[in-house]
């Protein structure tokens, strides 16, 4: 059988075979001719049979006589060739030329450079003069779709639209948060216009119960007389019977309310108090409001305890510039984050001043201000007359601003939200401006919530923080104080305005 495609053997001798595969015929078609390429590199191609001696001399010579043939009619050519070879030439030094011009005209028209940008420029299609979409009927156009008018606008809008505006950033400092305290502390605090309406209040009121509890005696007294109270602050009356044994006897003290309503309600001169109600709290107290003045007013039956700590927060006030400016600014921070109402369950004003000066005294190092009921025990003696604690000063008895603390208001009123919010324990210890410290609790208190130490009487007066809702907040709202201070020191950033 014949075997197409390969080479057969006679003998020792290979025969070309009778038929190429395809392979070696299009192999031969692609491979490149030989004075370009050595063919002897290509070890895979099937070499030809050599051919014998006597018929090579015979082909050698007939191969160099149409060698001579082919040079002769190649001279004779060469003239023809070399006229078209050179309008070939001039033809693409043309089309250089225009393609220059044209990327020339392209730079001008985008504004680039190489030696502005420092980049290449953008690759633009090169069109022919043949064709009918030429480089140079694109550029006029271009050109006068871009009128002058156009480009200033574009050129102005840009200018105004990039423009640097630099705008200084506040700068919040403890100077700056300083200075900030003291002007709001001035603004919010009482002035003696509103002092003196509360006084004529008291003096016409006095006027008014004498005949129906002879012997009475009416005091002004909270933060009204304390140095801590505010235009907005209510007017808290303290009625002393002396025929009552006990002051914070409560059955007594509700039917002489309920009397007090009524005296006020039926005089006819008493039209300008309006909304007389009795309110039986843990003190009772008769709310009304004074249409003269615009404050709410509180009437309470022989708070001895009432007017002993009003004397104290005043000699508080007066022993160092510091402390009515920090007290005030807490309240209004407290009153604005909704953490100042005892009615509502939070912290109330009175709370608030004793763990601002709780601060002061216990914790900044060297203190604000002294223990002033073991330093002054004559001043403030439990069992002293009280009949002329609110008429006299306690700062006339005392050493003033002597303290060897020199922090700034700032620095204590941040400090103030640091302690409350990382370092006191509200859980386990309570606060006692007597003893000028923090304590751990009995075994009885540890189950409220907050404790502060009334000075005089030791009872709570943070009991109206009974919630765990109200505690979490209260607690969340000074950690959120101190780090927001801590960031940008001023009264704006904790929206105290």
């Amino acid at each position: 059988m014949t075997n197409f495609g390969k080479g057969r053997r006679k003998g020792n001798n290979w025969l070309r075979p009778l038929v190429y595969t395809p392979s070696f015929m299009d192999l031969e078609k692609y491979l490149p001719k030989p004075n370009e390429r050595d063919l002897s590199a290509f070890t895979w191609k099937t070499p030809k049979p050599s051919m014998p001696s006597e018929y090579k001399s015979k082909f050698d010579a007939q191969y160099s006589d149409r060698k001579s043939t082919n040079s002769n009619s190649s001279i004779s050519t060469c003239t023809s060739s070399a006229t078209s070879s050179d309008q070939t030439a001039i033809s693409v030094n043309v089309t250089n030329k225009q393609r220059t011009k044209s990327f020339s005209h392209g730079k001008a028209l985008n504004g680039w450079s190489r030696e502005s940008t420092g980049r290449r420029p953008p690759k633009r299609r090169h069109h022919s003069t043949v064709t009918p979409g030429f480089q140079e009927e694109v550029i006029t156009k271009r050109v006068k779709r871009c009128s002058t008018s156009q480009v200033t606008c574009n050129n102005t809008a840009r200018s105004l639209r990039f423009q640097q505006f630099e705008v200084e950033p506040p700068v919040f400092t403890l100077e700056t948060l300083t200075q900030e305290i003291q002007e709001e502390c001035l603004k919010c605090v009482q002035t003696v216009e509103t002092l003196e309406k509360k006084l004529k209040l008291k003096s016409f009121l006095e006027r008014t119960l004498s005949p129906f509890f002879p012997g009475c005696s009416l005091h002004l007294c909270g933060s009204s007389s304390n140095g801590f109270g505010g235009n907005t602050s209510d007017a808290d009356f303290c009625l002393i019977l002396k025929h009552l044994q006990q002051s914070n006897n409560r059955r007594e003290a509700l039917p002489i309310l309920g009397k007090i309503q009524r005296v006020l309600s039926n005089d006819p001169k008493n039209t300008f108090l309006s909304r007389c109600t009795v309110i039986p709290a843990g003190v009772p107290i008769l709310k009304f409001k004074d249409m003269i003045s615009g404050c709410e007013c509180d009437i309470n039956i022989n708070n001895i305890v009432g007017l002993r700590n009003t004397h104290l927060l005043r000699a508080y006030c007066g022993v160092d510039y510091r402390v009515q400016p920090l007290v005030m600014l807490v309240k209004r921070w407290a009153k604005t984050h909704d953490i100042n109402d005892a009615s509502l369950g939070t912290l109330s004003s009175y709370a608030l001043a004793l763990m601002v000066i709780h601060y002061l005294q216990g914790v900044c190092k060297p203190a604000v201000v002294p223990v002033l009921q073991r330093q002054y025990p004559a001043l403030f003696r439990y069992t002293s007359d009280f009949s002329s604690l609110l008429t006299q000063n306690p700062c006339k008895h005392m050493v003033c601003n002597k303290s060897e603390n020199r922090q700034s208001i700032g620095e204590l009123f941040i400090g103030f939200f640091k302690y409350y919010a990382m370092e006191f324990s509200w859980s386990t210890d309570y606060i006692s401006i007597a003893m000028g410290a923090a304590y751990p609790r009995d075994s009885e208190w540890k189950r409220k919530l907050i404790f502060v130490e009334e000075p005089f009487d030791g009872n709570n007066v943070a009991k109206a923080v009974c919630s765990v809702e109200n505690f979490e907040n209260i607690k969340m709202k000074f950690r959120l104080a101190w780090q927001t201070l801590n960031l940008s020191p001023s009264l704006e950033s904790i929206k105290v305005t």
